[in-house]
């Protein structure tokens, strides 16, 4: 939990509880739990905690958070092995049972639990052993000596901030103590803010380095979501870091061979005016049959400028094997038809919604950075809204930077997905701007607008990117879990080619859940629009709770 970027402000939920024991039935989740625990008897106490799986008790020997001490544990705080006991078992680990504390009656103390629930069911129980107990005896902590440590009227953020700075700023529990087995360096990749630093070279200054050849890439009508040939990239883009089933990544030789060939013939008809610094992206789509594509993108010098460019070009080279069989093919590089990508075009983001209040907040302000931060501005989001209860999700839109950059449907009844994302479809009139199709929970990298914009073309390109679902272990900072090769709910389309093929099945998926994803893939093949799919380096869905399994308010503070 210590590892998300945002812990520990915003969580997903803040309840309050009236036991020092919580069971919940649901999977994968976290808690921090704290508050204050007021003895009624001056005397020696200990405290235990068991759990599933690991977790920490920290205790403070006054009222004051700042000087909490890490009493007891189980597992390793220094491990990220999981570790777990069934309720009430004090006994499987040998830090689960804290050492004597002196304690004096009426006084309040802080406590603070932090709990990490990976698969299974999940408990947390915190006991202690009152004086004249028994040795080997522990026993939950009787609700009435529990209380808040932030007021019943936490909600009003004046009274909200001056108790949270307390336990939000050099808190001794919220330091990582894990030393990740992924690092943010490593992750580090400058492709993931290219189109911060480059101004992009457009296709009208070197529209006449090569010349123009057919494209039509070999497809079937139908297809299935193992069926799909994923693109390669270069250089290597680090998503075998998280697993080893990341991108493949081309060879060095035959990358060298294609940016050296394009050179030459920039060269030849500019001249000394561009210069090659760099090779900085690299995304090849492979056609057994008639050859490669590839989307060239490098960093060029300007002759008599200090600002290098960005060129971004899809070029073509015909197989050997394919020109034997029609020998009027070139052999040279070439640009395939209609293969021009456009760094203008608007992206309609539709986006389904009922509550996960966190969630759609998460989405808006993560929008809001890049309008904030970047020049983009070609974007709109268009939201279809289930009468979410949680969270006024228009009036923040309204508050907010893309007050007029969105467009907010109501609907009533179920939910329904696929009537919901034709609906919002429908509300975007350009045929040639891009609808994207949108998940909660997901990170929206810097640079998201501009690569969705590059592998989807209109009348012959569509983008269903994979993403890495996080484990619950892990978060966007430090990255674990698993490529989602199964999933193609995220589309990337012009309209006009969406409206060819009419959209999702509403018939097929009104209310039943699986299979629409793969369906509405094999849609956009029939249409003969080609599919492009890679693994998103930082597109990362996260873990998140279940709507409805939280326990209901009543007395410690839980977040």
């Amino acid at each position: 939990m210590r590892i998300y970027s945002k812990f520990p402000a915003e969580p997903e939920f803040e309840s309050t509880i009236n036991s020092s024991e919580i069971i919940l039935d649901r999977m994968e989740y976290s808690q921090r739990v704290f508050g204050y625990v007021t003895p009624e008897i001056t005397g020696q106490y200990r405290f235990a905690v068991s759990s599933d799986d690991n977790s920490e008790l920290w205790i403070s020997r006054d009222s004051s958070p700042r000087n909490v001490e890490l009493f007891a544990s189980v597992g390793d705080p220094d491990s990220t092995n999981g570790a777990s006991t069934i309720p009430r078992n004090f006994r499987d680990y040998k830090n689960q049972i804290s050492q004597i504390i002196n304690l004096t009656a009426g006084q309040d103390y802080y406590l603070e639990a932090l709990h990490r629930n990976q698969g299974g069911n999940g408990h947390l129980t915190i006991a202690w052993q009152t004086p004249g107990m028994k040795d080997n005896d522990f026993t939950v902590i009787d609700a009435k000596l529990l209380s808040l440590y932030l007021p019943e009227d936490f909600h009003l953020s004046e009274k909200r901030s001056e108790h949270l700075n307390c336990i939000l700023q050099k808190h001794l529990p919220l330091i990582v103590r894990v030393v990740p087995p992924i690092t943010p360096r490593q992750l580090k990749d400058e492709r993931e803010e290219m189109c911060l630093k480059y101004p992009i070279l457009d296709h009208k200054q070197v529209s006449d380095v090569l010349s123009t050849c057919p494209y039509d890439p070999t497809r079937s009508l139908h297809i299935a979501w193992y069926q799909v040939k994923l693109s390669e990239v270069y250089p290597d883009d680090k998503t075998s870091i998280y697993r080893k089933d990341g991108n493949t990544i081309i060879k060095t030789t035959e990358i060298k061979e294609v940016v050296k060939e394009y050179m030459d013939k920039l060269k030849k008809v500019k001249g000394d005016l561009y210069k090659l610094k760099r090779i900085l992206n690299v995304v090849k789509k492979h056609d057994a049959i008639k050859g490669s594509r590839y989307l060239l993108e490098l960093e060029l010098s300007v002759q008599g400028k200090s600002e290098s460019v960005l060129l971004s070009e899809y070029v073509y080279k015909f197989s050997k094997e394919y020109r034997k069989v029609h020998n009027k093919t070139t052999s040279e590089l070439c640009y395939p038809e209609g293969m021009v990508w456009s760094k203008d075009t608007k992206i309609y983001i539709i986006l389904p919604v009922l509550n996960y209040g966190y969630w759609v907040k998460y989405i808006i302000d993560e929008l809001s950075k890049i309008y904030l931060n970047t020049k983009e501005r070609n974007f709109h989001l268009v939201m279809i809204d289930f009468n979410s209860t949680d969270f006024e999700a228009e009036k923040y839109l309204q508050e907010s930077v893309l007050r007029n950059s969105f467009t907010f449907l109501k609907k009533g009844g179920r939910f329904f997905k696929t009537e919901a994302i034709n609906e919002g479809a429908a509300t975007v009139k350009d045929p040639n701007s891009i609808i994207f199709l949108m998940d909660l929970h997901i990170t929206v990298p810097p640079c998201f607008f501009d690569i969705i914009r590059k592998h989807t073309i209109k009348g012959k390109l569509s983008f269903f990117p994979e993403l890495l679902r996080l484990s619950c272990s892990a978060s966007d900072i430090y990255p674990q879990g698993f490529w989602e090769g199964m999933g193609y709910g995220l589309l990337g389309i012009y309209k006009k080619d969406w409206d060819s093929f009419g959209g999702e099945d509403v018939e097929k998926f009104r209310y039943r859940w699986g299979g629409e994803d793969w369906d509405l893939l094999d849609r956009v093949a029939s249409a003969r629009i080609e599919i492009e799919r890679f693994k998103w380096q930082k597109l990362f869905h996260f873990p998140h709770a279940k709507k409805g399994t939280w326990y209901k308010k009543k007395n410690a503070t839980a977040h």
